[in-house]
């Protein structure tokens, strides 16, 4: 597991890496599926739908991750605030 290979040698570079590349490869794989279906989803009603389609794949795709690193920001600064209120 890459968290516990971080915290084995001392350095989150590995980890930091493969999960930046894997989350920009999923980002642009599915920004450019997207972006070439619009580019042809006026030319046939398939069209269309094949476009409606890899939106909705790309979008959730970057609303997912916006979400969970929403999620741990806030969880984050609420464990910092206790944290703080404790001392």
């Amino acid at each position: 597991m890459l968290a516990d290979e971080a915290l084995k040698t001392g350095s989150p570079e590995k980890m930091v890496k493969v999960l930046t590349e894997a989350v920009e490869k999923g980002l642009r794989h599915r920004y450019a599926e997207a972006a070439e279906k619009k580019k042809q989803s006026a030319d046939s009603v398939e069209a269309g739908r094949e476009f409606v389609e890899a939106y909705v794949v790309y979008v959730h795709f970057v609303e997912g991750l916006h979400r969970q690193l929403q999620r741990v920001v806030h969880n984050h600064e609420d464990e910092t605030a206790v944290e703080h209120q404790r001392h």
